[in-house]
């Protein structure tokens, strides 16, 4: 018997230091995130030309709402590190839910602006003549938010409002402290809209393979219009599938594994929160590298700034050499 209570504590230990060292990642994802993110608002604020491109709109909400998610998400984090013991974990499953709501919401905003993006792509690529002669993309952009803004704040009335588990000692994430109908409802309706983006990614990814199987030579020569549209085409499918990979899968993992009684947060912790801050540094990043505009913006920045950097180091040496020496007298 006191091998067995030995053993079941030093499996407890193990698994709470790894619920920290996931912790500690997640600061550090949060502090990349909000790095990355916040450097490409500041160019498209910077930018009005990056703003009036029809197809890094909805791009630039994404990375905003990475950003605040970022932000948001740090109270969540403090109460789990303070309050975590090398021994024993327990909670206040009240507290935790209140303070994921952030969770709740970016989860549904991101997978519904993810999906935004795919249709978008679609469009221009099956209707390419009246994607072309749409006048603005503002409306499209305002409707896919409110969509998933709406979307996410009825998860987190719903999730209030299911009764919450107040403690379940030894958890460390959220989903541990939700109701089972809410767990269903949630991962459910997240797993459908996940399908949807797979089914969207094949059929964009065989579109596109066919675009490129057919016009190969004639590409070569093409204006810097179509390349444009060649490269609005990679960055999509790049951010959908980082969108696929830690969103998605997430997603349809704990939708099926809670019908089959399996609860994921319990084994898994807050991976959620490690999947949808990934996705935004990973976005950040592929917005610099896959797109022009973005990449020459970014060079720009940090070339202007190096130049005013030397700039004032030799007007300030020049300066100093322009001070009259005193002689004595």
């Amino acid at each position: 018997m006191t091998n067995d209570s030995t053993d079941t504590a030093e499996d407890m230990a193990a698994y709470n230091t790894f619920l920290m060292g996931e912790n500690i990642f997640i600061v550090i994802s949060q502090i990349l995130s909000i790095t990355g993110n916040g450097f490409i608002s500041y160019l498209f604020l910077k930018r009005n030309r990056l703003r009036k491109i029809h197809g890094l709109q909805m791009l630039w909400m994404l990375s905003i709402t990475d950003l605040v998610f970022a932000i948001a998400v740090f109270p969540y984090m403090i109460y789990y590190i303070a309050y975590w013991h090398p021994d024993r974990l327990d909670y206040d499953g009240i507290l935790v839910v209140k303070l994921s709501l952030p969770l709740t919401l970016q989860y549904k905003i991101t997978l519904i602006i993810s999906l935004g993006i795919a249709l978008d792509r679609c469009q221009a690529l099956f209707f390419s003549t009246r994607y072309r002669q749409r006048q603005s993309n503002k409306s499209y952009v305002a409707s896919t938010i409110l969509i998933g803004v709406g979307w996410g704040t009825f998860d987190c009335i719903l999730e209030l409002s299911m009764d919450p588990v107040q403690h379940n000692p030894g958890c460390a994430a959220v989903g541990c402290f939700n109701s089972l109908d809410y767990r269903r409802y949630w991962g459910t309706s997240n797993m459908l809209l996940s399908l949807v983006m797979l089914l969207l990614t094949l059929v964009l990814g065989v579109k596109l393979k066919m675009i490129t199987s057919a016009n190969t030579n004639a590409i070569l020569v093409k204006s810097s219009n179509e390349r444009g549209q060649r490269q609005a085409n990679r960055l999509t499918m790049a951010v959908i599938i980082i969108s696929v990979i830690f969103h998605a899968i997430p997603s349809s993992l704990v939708g099926v594994a809670d019908y089959f009684g399996v609860n994921l947060f319990a084994k898994l912790g807050p991976f959620y929160i490690v999947g949808l801050l990934l996705g935004g540094v990973c976005n950040s990043i592929v917005y610099i590298t896959l797109h022009n505009e973005l990449r020459m913006a970014t060079i720009n920045t940090f070339t202007r700034q190096k130049e005013v950097a030397t700039s004032m180091l030799t007007n300030s040496k020049s300066q100093i050499t322009r001070i009259p020496t005193m002689t004595a007298t």
